[in-house]
């Protein structure tokens, strides 16, 4: 597990992409592209251009009925290998129950010419209904990251719409 995290990793999968490292990173390392294979994902907007460590994003989301954003901060900065990012602001109330939540992925390319992308999740309970919620917040998290895993994958092999929860 990456040790220059701010928080503890909560989950973490990954999934091989049968595409170039060259074509699946401007997907996850351009903020812009993730609007087009990212669900829940709305728009988003970077206050950098380029983008790097330090710069920062506002993502809008659609989680369940309700729209959103989260305000987000490039911590690690690393093409065409890794990128991370920190929530510093949302509007759906999670700052009420974590702190230091983020995400990190990792891109690896295969010896067949293909792309492994491991996402992680990371995160520190805040509160004590923070703790209690920890467990399906986890959860969640997984069922969003196996979402995302597979509609990046489908986005990057056949330009397909991602896949609707």
């Amino acid at each position: 597990m990456p040790k220059d995290l701010p928080a503890r990793v909560q989950g973490q999968d990954s999934i091989v992409i049968d595409a170039p490292l060259v074509q699946v990173w401007p997907l996850i390392g351009e903020s812009r592209n993730l609007a087009r294979w990212g669900p829940p994902v709305i728009d988003v907007s970077t206050d950098d251009d380029p983008e790097g460590v330090g710069s920062r994003r506002t993502v809008t989301a659609k989680m369940g009925r309700r729209t959103g954003t989260f305000r987000e901060r490039r911590i690690i900065h690393e093409p065409p290998q890794r990128m991370a990012f920190v929530i510093e602001t949302d509007t759906f109330g999670l700052a009420r129950l974590l702190r230091a939540s983020g995400t990190l992925m990792e891109l690896e390319a295969t010896p067949d010419g293909a792309t492994r992308l491991t996402w992680t999740f990371f995160h520190q309970p805040h509160s004590i209904l923070g703790h209690v919620m920890n467990p399906a917040i986890r959860r969640q998290q997984r069922r969003n990251r196996l979402l995302a895993l597979a509609s990046l994958k489908a986005y990057a092999e056949h330009g397909t719409l991602r896949p609707q929860p």
